[in-house]
């Protein structure tokens, strides 16, 4: 299979430097391969039966969204 010529670094660094509300309209930009990738990448089981949609949400929700929730709850200041 053909790898992407996405850098997923770049990727991720480019997703947690936007505001909440903007990633997830972002992630379902980028091809499904990407996203389970990217999922790989962040520790996120993905089902490859999951719509680009849905994955494009888990990755949101359990990648960012939890993660900056639990910080802003925990008092770090993630700025």
């Amino acid at each position: 299979t053909k790898s992407s010529f996405v850098d997923l670094d770049a990727l991720r660094q480019l997703l947690e430097g936007l505001p909440t509300e903007e990633i997830l309209e972002e992630l379902t930009k980028h091809k499904k391969d990407v996203l389970v990738e990217l999922s790989t990448m962040l520790n996120i089981t993905a089902n490859k039966k999951l719509t680009k949609d849905a994955l494009a949400d888990r990755i949101f929700k359990l990648g960012f969204a939890n993660k900056r929730g639990y910080d802003l709850l925990g008092g770090k200041d993630n700025k």
